[in-house]
């Protein structure tokens, strides 16, 4: 007795052979290109399996691609650097020229006249104050200006005027009643870099 499974083989065997044969006769034994996107297999021992893996022909482009974003990140880096460095010598000079100023002229100028209008204001008749203005004197002498003329008081308008350059000068209010009377210190017919000043009441006109 012979069994259906075995029947349907030997059934289908004549069409399973011709189709073996068809398959053979088309398939380009000989003179076979291998594609340059063909890609390769790795087996991996974990799964059992074979894992598709990109061909060198496919690699290159991602190396090409990798290589562009590479020079491009290593421009944007020189880039950076070269704004950072424009950066500190921007603030370099900022901070000389602020350095510079402080010790400048104009500084110098409003700082001694409010000085002297607070020794001023706190001052009383019959006083004499020396103030020293050594560095005023210097920054004078350098400008090509009299150091007699550095300090000027109007009793009047109650004003101090300090002046350490041709062009230039600073003025201060005081407000106590006293008349001031200020000159440079001599010494052996040189300044000493101290200016005197003298405190007398002030003298009201009656008319």
């Amino acid at each position: 007795m012979k069994k259906k499974g075995v029947d349907f083989l030997n059934s289908r065997s004549p069409s399973i052979s011709s189709d073996f044969a068809s398959l053979n006769e088309n398939l380009p034994l000989k003179d076979t290109k291998v594609s340059s996107h063909t890609p390769s297999f790795l087996f991996d021992t974990s799964s059992n399996r074979f894992e598709n893996r990109p061909s060198a022909f496919e690699v290159l482009p991602r190396f090409d691609k990798f290589k562009k974003s590479y020079n491009k990140k290593g421009q944007i880096l020189i880039e950076n650097v070269i704004f950072i460095i424009l950066n500190l010598v921007f603030l370099s000079i900022l901070i000389l020229f602020l350095t510079k100023q402080a010790s400048g002229e104009s500084v110098l100028e409003e700082s001694y006249s409010k000085k002297i209008a607070l020794l001023a204001d706190y001052s009383k008749p019959e006083m004499i104050i020396k103030f020293d203005m050594k560095k005023g004197m210097k920054i004078s002498d350098d400008n090509g200006f009299d150091f007699s003329k550095t300090v000027r008081i109007d009793n009047d308008k109650n004003l101090i005027y300090v002046k350490l350059r041709e062009n230039g000068g600073y003025s201060y209010t005081f407000f106590n009643e006293v008349n001031l009377n200020a000159y440079p210190d001599i010494e052996n017919n040189e300044y000493t870099g101290l200016y005197v000043l003298t405190v007398t009441e002030e003298v009201f006109d009656e008319n």
